[in-house]
């Protein structure tokens, strides 16, 4: 066999070497790429220059790209739970008759539970008592100066009430007093954290005094006065902190006036809150 030939077959085995390598990248970069999207897998073809004797064979690379699985966890909305108030047991208050002379009582919630409580307010062998007494049976009550008198309930914004009413006197004034339950006990609310809410009512030739209950606490006014023409009037805001049980001061305001028209507000001696 002469080189010509010679050269030719050397030729044409590298060309179907080439080849050869082409299907064995294709076969090794195929196939199941796994759970998910299919893997993408790109070969670029082979190419072979024959230049007189001269023969160059090109390969490409082949690049295989596998898919992305995203898992999307779900999100469990979170569950607001409500908890019941305790169910009070043990030593329970007396209830008075309800229909005996200077015993007097009004309804409302005052443990939260949506049941009918009711507040009681009354006179025993010379002393006054105020009681709230549960719907299921359950009485707590607390001494007061007196003479007692239920007005009224309210919930100022909470969701259990606050029960009030007159607590105390003086010549001229009454004083109501607000009541709340709390750990199975009756509790007189505070003014700022300190001492006990009994706020006047009524008044005189020389004071008034005015309460208005508002949506989340109550307003008090004020007016005194030493020579009957000028007069000091007061006005205070108080908000109603039911976790604390506290009547907390929003505002407060003092403003002398002279000789004021008889329809100035600090003439309104009166009781603005819901009685019944």
């Amino acid at each position: 066999m002469d080189a010509r030939y010679t050269r030719i077959l050397i030729v044409v085995g590298s060309v179907v070497a080439a080849l050869l390598l082409v299907v064995v990248v294709v076969m090794l970069t195929g196939g199941d790429s796994g759970d998910g999207e299919a893997a993408t897998t790109s070969t670029s073809a082979g190419s072979t220059t024959t230049d007189g004797l001269a023969t160059t064979t090109t390969v490409s690379a082949t690049s295989t790209s596998e898919a992305v699985t995203t898992t999307v966890t779900p999100t469990t909305a979170a569950v607001t739970t409500t908890t019941a108030p305790p169910v009070c047991d043990g030593p329970s208050a007396t209830t008075p008759d309800l229909g005996a002379p200077g015993v007097s009582h009004v309804d409302g919630d005052f443990d939260g539970d949506g049941a009918i409580d009711r507040l009681i307010m009354y006179e025993a062998l010379g002393t006054s008592w105020v009681q709230i007494r549960l719907s299921y049976g359950f009485a707590a009550e607390i001494e007061v100066f007196g003479p007692a008198e239920a007005y009224g309930a309210t919930g100022f914004d909470a969701p259990e009430d606050v029960g009030y009413g007159r607590v105390t006197s003086g010549a001229s004034t009454e004083f109501v007093g607000f009541v709340y339950f709390a750990e199975c006990d009756i509790e007189q609310a505070t003014v700022d954290g300190v001492g006990v809410a009994e706020f006047g009512r009524g008044g005189g030739v020389t004071h008034l005094d005015r309460i208005t209950c508002v949506e989340d606490g109550i307003i008090t006014r004020s007016a005194t006065t030493g020579d009957g023409t000028t007069w000091e009037y007061t006005e205070r805001r108080y908000r109603w902190v039911p976790g604390l049980g506290d009547f907390e001061t929003v505002s407060s305001s003092v403003e002398m006036v002279t000789d004021p028209p008889g329809d100035h507000p600090m003439f309104q001696a009166s009781f603005d809150c819901p009685e019944g």
